[in-house]
């Protein structure tokens, strides 16, 4: 993916790859310590992941706005310190978005407390507010996910300019696969990541 802020990880077997390039907007949750015990006691990270889609170039410069002015200072405030906002390389008007969640509740109800911030509200009105003839968007479509075992909390390796993030989602045919792959990046294939960088 690439943003204008993030990334994550996922569960599911079969590559579907989407590249993108990007430009960080906002601060990252450090890192998780290695050791197994520091692992165990350290909270986990859930993340929403949003894809939407565009018909116009129009459409999409005044969504790059109301996130910027509007969405990411509102989900700060609301103890979601980092939201990331990706344009695709491959994608025509479209948008990812990756926000990183303390907890399942904080996923639960970060829209009413949204819609309860006036700051918000008055930011986010084009788009809040639009009418069906000028719809923001054409759809979103958004999965919840709970961080890996042996990779607790979002890690940012990279600070560099001209970053592309490669988001990989995995396909299983049964449960007992999905799990497979699951144990397969818990045990050993995050550690590689880690030690190539």
């Amino acid at each position: 993916i690439e943003p204008s802020t993030h990334r994550e990880h996922h569960t599911m077997i079969k590559h579907a790859f989407i590249f993108t390039t990007i430009s960080l907007i906002l601060a990252i949750i450090p890192a998780a310590t290695n050791s197994a015990a520091a692992q165990e006691s350290t909270p986990r990270d859930y993340y929403e992941m949003r894809h939407y889609t565009f018909d116009t170039e129009a459409q999409l410069a005044g969504f790059h706005t109301y996130m910027k002015e509007a969405v990411i200072p509102a989900y700060n405030r609301i103890g979601v310190k980092t939201v990331g906002v990706f344009v695709p390389q491959k994608e025509d008007n479209a948008l990812w978005v990756i926000l990183v969640h303390p907890s399942p509740e904080s996923f639960a109800t970060a829209t009413s407390k949204l819609l309860s911030d006036k700051k918000y509200l008055k930011k986010g009105a084009a788009v809040l507010d639009a009418d069906l003839k000028n719809k923001p968007y054409i759809s979103v479509e958004t999965t919840f996910m709970k961080s890996f075992e042996n990779i607790r909390t979002f890690e940012h390796p990279f600070t560099n300019e001209g970053r592309i993030f490669e988001v990989r989602i995995y396909k299983s045919p049964t449960v007992k696969t999905g799990q497979k792959k699951i144990e397969m990046f818990n045990n050993g294939e995050i550690d590689i990541m880690r030690r190539v960088g």
